[in-house]
């Protein structure tokens, strides 16, 4: 069998600089580069840089033989080791029966009967940011991204260890979005310095830490003690017990947990819910179909979880958001053992990157592509979708154990803010995505926030 595979051509791969490769495109614009090498080179494109390749797909069959039929083949890979900097050994970084074993002490706290319980605080932080917005000066613009970063952090406060993290003395806000903008620019410094080297930067991160650190492990021991107490995820995990091997999570695979939730749990949400406001904002049809649905299940009542759980419209406008925006522009996997991936030789150890947002835009999946249309994700057209064709939240074993909690959460949010606002973007603004770990926007999406006169 190795012998066949090592007859297989490499994949093909686009021209490059005779030394560095591809290495000043992907460095310059990761997101569009590698989807478009992924969409020309299809299904497979090789890259060069210096002396090592790695390969890029758009392609839904080798996503399925990577994140589902041949999984014992690939691991996380090196790419994870920058988020492990913060997110330690949980779940988004760890392998094996670890993971396996975290996996199974984490999912209870995002079973359907859990989720119903946080849709009530998903609400109320809503209407506490829609009360902070009362104050706004209509005609000042303001940062969309930030005003989804606050709600979606607190959201995770609160879910995680029933604190408010926006109390006068946190410093976890402005800790975990250093940290994680310091992860981001590291994700693609070319060099990458070693994080032991005493840099400017990577002494505040390690300031940063230590002090999200000291936080966590306090909030973790005073609970331990019983000095706190909570209804969240927090208490989950200190009381769950694998059903397996009957072991229970210790101090630091509860904070590794808390870190990964910081990690994934605030930035992916709020960025998705940043373009979906944008979004509705540019499409008056779906805006009014999105006002009709609210005003037909909601009317002039406040905001009840069993609202949310009714209103399917809302929730196609962030899917198909999603679709065009992922959170997560790509996943990274790196082989164990060279492979045949449609005729083409991987080699041991190489990197294989799977384009989200390539699969997501591509006319082979999908009827006009770069049309905003929530109608794909209505009742009757969902099941026509390929598998591997929609993965903003990854695919297979590994997707990821808080989809359905952000996809709560975002609707919360948008059923409570757009019964009450209208958001406008500045004049003459057009929004980019700005790839890093997490995508982003230009400028932070700044636009209107003006108070709808009547329901």
């Amino acid at each position: 069998m190795g012998s066949d595979i090592n007859q297989l051509p490499l994949p093909p791969s686009p021209p490059a600089h005779w030394l560095w490769g591809h290495a000043k495109m992907m460095f310059n614009d990761p997101l569009q580069f590698s989807a478009d090498c992924a969409s020309d080179y299809f299904p497979i494109c090789r890259l060069r840089f210096v002396y090592r390749s790695i390969f890029i797909t758009a392609d839904i069959d080798c996503a399925r033989q990577i994140f589902l039929t041949e999984t014992d083949n690939f691991w996380k890979g090196k790419n994870y080791k920058i988020l492990s900097l913060i997110a330690g050994n949980g779940l988004i970084t760890s392998e094996g029966n670890f993971w396996k074993r975290q996996r199974r002490l984490a999912q209870p706290g995002f079973h359907k009967e859990k989720l119903r319980g946080f849709v009530q605080t998903f609400i109320d932080s809503s209407y506490e940011l829609a009360e902070k917005w009362e104050q706004y000066n209509p005609d000042e613009y303001r940062s969309i991204s930030a005003e989804m970063s606050e709600l979606t952090l607190r959201i995770i406060g609160k879910t995680l260890f029933s604190q408010d993290l926006f109390d006068e003395s946190s410093s976890v806000p402005p800790d975990v979005k250093q940290v994680l903008r310091f992860l981001n620019k590291r994700n693609y410094a070319f060099p990458r310095y070693p994080i032991s080297w005493p840099l400017p930067s990577h002494r505040a991160y390690a300031e940063q830490k230590k002090r999200l650190d000291d936080v966590v492990f306090k909030i973790i021991d005073e609970r331990i003690q019983g000095v706190t107490r909570g209804d969240d995820l927090l208490q989950l995990f200190l009381e769950a017990k694998d059903a397996e091997t009957g072991e229970k999570m210790n101090r630091t695979d509860i904070r590794d947990e808390i870190m990964t939730m910081f990690l994934a749990g605030f930035e992916t949400s709020s960025v998705a819910l940043t373009w979906t406001l944008y979004l509705i904002s540019q499409h008056p049809d779906v805006r009014e179909r999105f006002l009709s649905e609210l005003h037909h299940i909601i009317g002039e009542d406040k905001v009840r979880p069993e609202h949310i759980m009714q209103l399917s419209y809302t929730r196609q406008i962030i899917e198909e958001a999603m679709r065009l925006f992922p959170p997560v522009f790509t996943i990274p996997r790196q082989l164990i053992h060279a492979m045949d991936m449609k005729g083409y030789r991987l080699p041991k150890g190489s990197l294989v990157l799977t384009s989200i947002y390539a699969i997501h835009r591509s006319p082979r999946y999908w009827q006009e592509p770069e049309k905003f249309d929530p109608d794909r994700f209505s009742p009757e057209n969902i099941d026509k979708i390929e598998k591997g064709a929609y993965i903003p939240f990854g695919l297979g074993q590994r997707m990821c154990i808080g989809n359905q909690f952000a996809l709560l959460e975002m609707i919360s949010a948008l059923a409570v803010l757009g019964r009450k606002y209208e958001l406008l973007p500045k004049e003459g603004y057009v929004p980019e995505m700005i790839p890093a770990i997490t995508t982003n926007v230009s400028e932070g999406m700044p636009m209107y926030i003006r108070k709808i006169q009547s329901l």
